[in-house]
């Protein structure tokens, strides 16, 4: 009889109505935040890009984009994962790529109970897959859908633009002499955009050459990953003025980290584009 005249009062009604909502939206407001640990600076990039950056409890020594990535514990380089400071942060999922020389620490972080999640990034379909199962991942599919269409439609714009410069020759390396083959994301987008590879021939994504064959090839353009200034650049290739990138002065100084295979990638891209 109480509880029937407790429901007649709207008040009381009102009351219990809201104190239901309140406690049925609580969990989700007290979910535990995700911590994950990036093993690439590319995926330190796409996990902010999909506003997940508040998340990243760990990453490498080469992660330095966004700014704020470098107050973030460091947890491992190129080549070796400190697994102590991983485990010490606790996270709930450590994401890594397919691509690098950690799959021995990868495995045993998994052994010891971690949640890994290893991505390829090797060409522009496979950068697009991951970076759509990565939102997915995260929460975040719509977020990941739209960045996919942003970048299309950038590399679309620049596929415009005129190439006053068609073939080239993309250096990471200088001893010994390392270039960019045809096999992998960058010598794509390069393409995809209108430049050849003079050593699109390659199926080695990154393979060493002598500077005889660099010579024999002749590229339009010379892109330096590995120097210092662009001036550096070029006047590290002056004694060889037989090539026309030499000739022309079309020698560049290019920062690699510009073209990870994220988003920025497309951004890289045109602001190379700028200098020509």
């Amino acid at each position: 009889m109480k509880i029937r005249h407790f429901f007649k009062n709207r008040s009381n009604y009102s009351f219990l109505l809201i104190l239901f909502m309140f406690f049925s939206v609580l969990p989700n407001q007290l979910k535990a935040q995700d911590k994950i640990v990036s093993l690439k600076p590319n995926i330190t990039e796409i996990l902010f890009n999909l506003g997940v950056g508040n998340d990243v409890v760990g990453v490498t020594t080469y992660c330095d984009y966004p700014p704020q990535v470098k107050k973030i514990e460091k947890v491992a380089d190129y080549i070796h994962v400190d697994a102590e400071k991983v485990l010490r942060l606790k996270p709930t999922l450590v994401i890594g790529s397919k691509e690098n020389s950690l799959q021995r620490d990868v495995q045993f972080l998994k052994k010891m109970g971690l949640k890994v999640a290893l991505y390829s990034f090797s060409n522009l379909d496979e950068i697009e897959k991951s970076i759509l199962s990565l939102g997915e991942l995260v929460h975040q599919k719509e977020k990941a859908a739209s960045l996919v269409l942003d970048m299309n439609q950038k590399l679309e714009a620049l596929t415009k633009l005129p190439k006053p410069i068609h073939s080239f020759v993309a250096l990471v390396g200088h001893d010994p002499m390392v270039v960019v083959g045809g096999a992998n994301f960058l010598s794509e987008a390069l393409v995809r955009i209108g430049f050849e590879n003079v050593f699109k021939d390659s199926r080695i994504p990154y393979p060493v050459v002598g500077l005889e064959e660099i010579l024999r090839r002749n590229p339009d353009m010379i892109l330096d990953m590995s120097m210092g200034t662009e001036n550096g650049a070029y006047q590290s290739w002056q004694a060889y003025s037989i090539l026309k990138a030499v000739q022309q002065k079309h020698v560049y100084r290019v920062d690699v980290s510009d073209l990870r295979p994220s988003p920025r990638l497309v951004d890289g891209l045109a602001r190379l584009m700028d200098q020509l």
